[in-house]
C-alpha cells in the first residue's frame, strides 16, 4: 500500500492529481532510507512554519 497523500479532481473534464506529504508519507520515506543503509536526506518545503 502506498503510504503517498494525494487528492484528485476534475476540471474542464481533466482529471488532476495532487501529491503532497503529510508526516505519515514523510516518516515511511524516511524509515525507507535507514533501512537502505542512506544516511543523509533533504526536503524542501514551500511556506513557512505555523507559529
Amino acid at each position: 500500500m502506498s503510504q503517498d497523500t494525494y487528492a484528485t479532481y476534475v476540471a474542464n473534464y481533466i482529471s488532476n492529481v495532487i501529491w503532497y506529504e503529510d508526516e505519515r508519507s514523510v516518516t515511511a520515506k524516511v524509515d525507507l532510507a535507514k533501512l537502505l543503509g542512506i544516511s543523509d536526506i533533504s526536503y524542501w518545503r514551500l511556506g513557512n512554519m505555523a507559529n
